[in-house]
């Protein structure tokens, strides 16, 4: 198997945003609007804890439920999280050398402030840097958390 980059992990981060109601970053591995916090020469992100589409309004209001898969406004093009976009820069924060089914990783989340909600973790194999990955590649691979369930709230 390829070497699987973080850019996966990275990406899966936005698939959790729009089923996460709470101000929260991905900080292991850190996600591209939160890789500056952590020495990496990327773009300030201020609001890296509210990838949430935009609001509520935004989200369900204008845009039928509909949500960026890094968490960005729906209708933003580029979308500031996605590939192209003002966060993705090319650099990957995390590289994982060999996944094999199974194995555990760490990932560590900064939640800021909770309003209900869930986090799910997902990856897509995805190597194209300008081109956003789609949710249909994210939901192939909805990882399990190592007690085996498939959310933790």
């Amino acid at each position: 198997m390829e070497t699987i980059s973080v850019l996966f992990a990275l990406t899966v981060a936005g698939g959790l945003v729009s089923l996460a109601e709470a101000h929260g970053r991905l900080i292991l591995p850190p996600s591209r609007s939160s890789m500056w916090r952590f020495g990496f020469p990327t773009p300030k992100n201020y609001q890296d804890m509210q990838l949430w589409c935009g609001g509520t309004w935004n989200q369900w209001g204008l845009n039928g439920g509909r949500c960026g898969v890094c968490g960005d406004p729906y209708q933003q093009n580029p979308r500031e999280n996605e590939a192209g976009g003002k966060y993705a820069t090319g650099i990957i924060s995390r590289c994982y050398r060999y996944f094999p089914a199974g194995q555990i990783i760490a990932v560590q989340v900064d939640l800021t402030v909770n309003h209900l909600g869930y986090f799910e973790f997902r990856l897509c194999e995805h190597n194209a840097t300008t081109t956003p990955i789609t949710q249909a590649c994210l939901d192939a691979n909805l990882l399990q958390f190592a007690d085996a369930t498939r959310d933790i709230t």
